[in-house]
């Protein structure tokens, strides 16, 4: 059985390049980059979560029914490019990317649902045992609440244990395996098992850790481990908001398993670190025009068989730290799982870009859709896209100025099956009749599609003197936040989210929160209000109503916005 060892080699979905010492970080310039986050938030069976707050710079947007989600034309630290998410009733996320200027990260985040692990009694202690192996052991009245006083009640306790070698660890383990040690430095991290911990009372209030006190640990060596795990192997605590492990402590070896104690909870990580090389380059299809877009590169080292994937971004680029002086065997897996491509790279004692990789084609389920968008008069729609919904996924083309659009991808069922085809023409407003098609296991040509029906769901604005459209935006009504509604739009050019407490309620209310393009609006957005016009009791309605006003962005400036919005609740 070969060894998977959780490195920080390729750790990281695309462009997740990582460098060797914080201290010559901080003394280059920061370089701030225009990106865009797209993807797909999950819980552990691959079913999408609605619902769930994705954050990244200034902007905020909602996870639609199907998990999805859209973050346009960010302007981030290229080095420390963070993502948040956040659920009701699931682990908090965030990680850094290092991304590269003018490109689309497509990823996929899975939340760690927070379940209860046991209740014990805070003034005597007791033992926890976490799913997994791990075990937290309390001693007694040890335990205050956030506002400092000695708690002697039930202690709920939400544990998680994170195996080192499940190869799907990269999709929800916090952060990137980059961390602070000791003496200021950002290394790279290699770990031997993760814990989250959350500590509530009956009512959900947050507890802790009393000063002076600590909770004992324990954390199984994972089998294929045992040989490499040090006797002393340096601790490390998860900081959400810098999206970095931190070392505090350590942990011995005691056998098959590391022991040692904490004083306040997070995540915590055993770590060892090691310093890296930058290696990068390029996955193309046919020619050296058309970007290999979500191709997994898997490095797996000669040496000791640990490997780690990332993936391809929409400029069909990777990049990521790798140790020095090391061979690799390097694979590229289509998004059935298909090997398509090996090659055996390495060592190198230097940063590298690897020659460009231009494959025959997608793999043995390539699939390819084409057609023609028309409007009413049946001339082509310039500015226009179709969406594709099949397999529970979902496609998106623009097209070009003959109303012609092309999607290649992949597709691992190899049977026939019906997509869902609409077409939507933004300079008109119009979009056209969902169409349930047959669809081929190879390649279809919808032909000539006709786009007149009115808009059904959009966002549409005037900003500063400029028009905007966005189709098919997020909205939902968060009640445990007192009856806000949140209503998000995106498009590959910019977006635009917003929110207000109506309490699901026509009428008109000043703004809450407020976020468009790459305007780093001052909140909240005094001068911006919203008349709703129509409510959404359930799930299925339609929210609807006009928004206006002033604002002010971080500079100082005054923008001016009018809107309007139609949106299907999605939660």
């Amino acid at each position: 059985m070969s060894k998977i060892t959780r490195y920080s080699i390729f750790l990281l979905i695309l462009i997740a390049g990582l460098s060797s010492c914080l201290k010559d970080i901080l003394n280059e310039p920061i370089h701030k980059a225009n990106l865009s986050f797209s993807g797909r938030v999950i819980d552990d069976a691959g079913h999408g979560i609605s619902g769930a707050k994705v954050r990244a710079g200034g902007d905020v947007v909602t996870t639609n029914a199907n998990g999805n989600f859209a973050l346009n034309n960010l302007l981030l630290d290229a080095r420390d490019a963070k993502i948040f998410v956040t659920k009701i009733g699931y682990f908090e996320f965030s990680r850094a990317y290092m991304v590269e200027s003018n490109s689309t990260q497509d990823i996929t985040i899975q939340l760690i649902e927070k379940n209860l692990t046991n209740t014990i009694d805070a003034s005597s202690g007791g033992t926890v045992e976490i799913p997994g192996g791990a075990k937290l052991i309390f001693p007694a009245n040890a335990i205050i609440t956030e506002t400092g006083q000695p708690y002697n009640g039930n202690l709920r306790v939400f544990a998680t244990y994170l195996n080192p070698t499940d190869p799907n660890l990269n999709l929800y383990m916090p952060g990137d395996l980059r961390g602070i040690d000791n003496s200021g430095n950002e290394m790279a991290l290699r770990t031997y098992g993760m814990i989250g911990v959350e500590l509530e009372d009956n009512g959900g209030q947050k507890l802790r850790i009393a000063q002076g006190k600590t909770v004992a640990i324990r954390l199984p060596i994972a089998p294929s481990q045992t040989k490499s795990a040090p006797t002393t192997i340096p601790l490390w605590h998860y900081d959400l908001d810098r999206a970095r492990w931190i070392e505090e402590g350590s942990l011995q070896r005691n056998g098959d398993e590391y022991v040692g104690t904490v004083s306040h909870f997070s995540f915590w990580n055993a770590d060892v670190s090691f310093n890296l090389i930058e290696l990068s380059g390029k996955v193309y299809i046919e020619d050296d025009q058309h970007p290999y877009v979500g191709a997994r590169i898997q490095l797996t080292m000669t040496s000791d068989s640990s490997s780690s994937s990332a993936k391809t971004d929409a400029s069909g680029c990777f990049k990521g730290g790798v140790p020095e002086g090391e061979t690799f065997i390097m694979e590229i897996l289509d998004k059935c799982g298909n090997v398509i491509y090996t090659e055996t790279i390495g060592p190198f004692d230097q940063n590298t870009m690897l020659p460009p990789i231009i494959l025959p084609d997608a793999g043995p389920n390539q699939i390819s859709f084409t057609g023609v968008l028309l409007d009413c008069d049946s001339f082509p729609v310039s500015n226009g896209y179709v969406t594709i919904q099949m397999d529970n996924q979902s496609w998106k083309a623009f097209t070009d100025i003959n109303g012609v659009f092309n999607i290649r991808d992949v597709r691992c069922d190899t049977t026939m099956t019906e997509a869902i085809l609409t077409g939507f023409d933004l300079s008109g407003m119009l979009q056209s009749a969902p169409d349930t098609v047959s669809v081929p296991p190879d390649s279809i040509d919808f032909g000539y599609i006709t786009v007149c029906d009115t808009l059904n769901e959009f966002v549409s604005y005037t900003l500063d003197n400029v028009d905007y459209v966005l189709v098919d935006p997020s909205a939902g009504i968060d009640s445990i936040t007192g009856m806000f509604t949140y209503i998000t739009g995106s498009n590959s050019q910019t977006n635009i989210s917003l929110s207000f407490k109506n309490n699901n309620q026509t009428g008109t209310y000043p703004m809450s929160n407020f976020w468009v393009g790459t305007l780093n609006v001052s909140q909240p957005p005094t001068g911006l209000s919203t008349a709703v016009d129509t409510i959404a009791p359930s799930v299925g309605d339609i929210i609807e109503g006009d928004f206006s006003g002033t604002f002010l962005d971080v500079f100082g400036t005054t923008h001016t916005i009018t809107g309007h919005y139609r949106a299907k609740r999605d939660y």
